[in-house]
């Protein structure tokens, strides 16, 4: 059985009391307390040091550590449970030396208490702050304030409730960690504490498990937003994953003395994810641009010193193909194309002369584009589509024929051929214009207004 802490020559434990006989020597422990109810206690204050002290006494909120260590809240101030809960009829004691007194207080239960277990501790510090001990930590003194506690562990009675409710789980990458995102609340009447276990797999199957992952504490009726960083292997770089994941409560009870807890059911549910390499992908996709720009810009160079290279005329005869003067006379097919204005599909016909670059010719005027409208001539065939996407997203208007109107009254109108309008409706070959007959047409501009 535990010691109240004895340290920088003060101590603060348990007194005697007919209330709670044979009770631990350190920790003040209230079994199955009820809602409301008023607990009248004592507690020793000692101080052990060879001189004369004035010991601060006040009582605080407790909370347990991930590793099951327990820890007290910085001051009275940052109470929000027990610590509230405790009147002392002493907050300062002068003692003499190696003298100890004892200070009564009541602990006053709200009557709307949560039921089950709460921890705090009443602690004893010197009044005057000066620190107990000095020590040397890279050539400084530091001074050292010492603060001792003696637990409290208090359940209160009541019917105990514990269910959970997960409402959002996802699992994505932040840099090269893995992370899931959790939220849960706390529809019980006790603190969860909660723990997850994932076994997450690819196409290729598993690719890592862990038990017991801590995700925190729920306190009753309110709801936890939890980030997790998966303690195992990092991020994966590509490729669809699947977790397979249980959450449970692993809380036991904060009083060693309490009776055992129910039992909660745990959570089994899943996330999926697919990871994308976006840094990697945008790193590749700048060194292939860059790449691409290189080549075409050197193209363009080629090009325009082409232009201002003398030429001399070669007149195109029957059965001639582009492909063969080019190669006749050692310069590329595309080159040639562009240096004399011809397009897809290349062909000769109708072409009576073809200018070929040649130092024994003369000077010509060839235009050559920008480098800009160069680099932007492979993309001209999506500006059409573009234009056709652009057209499809607006919204359509409806025009209604009127009893007289003609196909050439309608054209006008809409602005396109009846042929474009029945495609545009849909309409057979054989549709005639009736009156009351709805026609969709684009939305455009009319006389400044839609």
């Amino acid at each position: 059985m535990a010691q109240a802490l004895q340290a920088g020559g003060m101590s603060i434990a348990p007194a005697p009391n007919d209330a709670f006989p044979g009770r631990n020597k350190g920790w003040f422990m209230y079994e199955e307390v009820e809602p409301g109810q008023v607990i009248e206690d004592f507690a020793r204050v000692i101080n052990l040091d060879s001189k004369p002290a004035t010991l601060t006494v006040e009582s605080v909120d407790a909370f347990m550590l991930p590793d099951g260590g327990f820890a007290l809240v910085e001051g009275a101030k940052n109470n929000t449970d027990i610590g509230n809960w405790v009147e002392l009829s002493a907050t300062e004691v002068t003692l003499p030396p190696n003298k100890e007194k004892i200070v009564p207080f009541k602990i006053k239960i709200p009557a709307d208490a949560e039921v089950g277990d709460h921890i705090g501790a009443l602690a004893v510090y010197k009044s005057n702050n000066e620190p107990t001990s000095t020590v040397r930590i890279g050539g400084t003194g530091v001074g050292i304030s010492t603060r001792v506690g003696a637990r409290i562990y208090l359940t209160i009675k009541g019917d105990i409730t514990r269910k959970l409710a997960l409402h959002k789980r996802t699992m994505y990458g932040r840099g090269q960690i893995l992370m899931f995102n959790f939220k849960l609340s706390n529809l019980g009447n006790v603190r969860a504490d909660l723990a997850v276990t994932a076994r997450i797999y690819g196409i290729w199957g598993l690719y890592d498990k862990r038990e017991d992952v801590p995700i925190g504490q729920i306190f009753p009726q309110k709801t936890l937003y939890a980030e997790v960083p998966w303690p195992g292997k990092a991020r994966p770089i590509f490729g669809p994953y699947w977790a397979s994941i249980t959450i449970e409560d692993t809380f036991k009870g904060l009083n060693p003395a309490s009776s055992t807890l129910p039992l909660v059911q745990p959570i089994h549910t899943w996330a999926f994810a697919f990871f994308i390499p976006w840094t990697q992908i945008a790193v590749l996709v700048l060194l292939l641009f860059l790449a691409w720009f290189v080549v075409q810009t050197r193209r363009w160079l080629k090009m325009r010193g082409l232009a201002q290279t003398p030429v001399v005329p070669y007149r195109v005869k029957r059965g001639d193909q582009l492909v063969d003067v080019a190669i006749a006379f050692s310069i590329s097919w595309k080159l040639l194309a562009q240096l004399n204005g011809i397009k897809p599909p290349y062909s000769l016909r109708g072409v009576a002369m073809l200018y070929v670059p040649d130092t024994r010719g003369k000077q010509r005027d060839i235009k050559v584009s920008s480098l800009v409208t160069y680099l932007l001539k492979p993309f001209k065939p999506f500006r059409g589509w573009f234009k056709r996407l652009a057209s499809r997203l607006k919204k359509d208007e409806v025009m209604i024929v009127e009893g007289g109107d003609t196909i050439r009254d309608v054209e006008r109108f809409a602005g396109m051929s009846w042929a474009k309008l029945m495609t545009y409706n849909k309409l057979a070959i054989s549709t005639r214009l009736k009156a009351g007959m709805e026609l969709k047409m684009p939305g455009r501009e009319r006389d400044g207004k839609k």
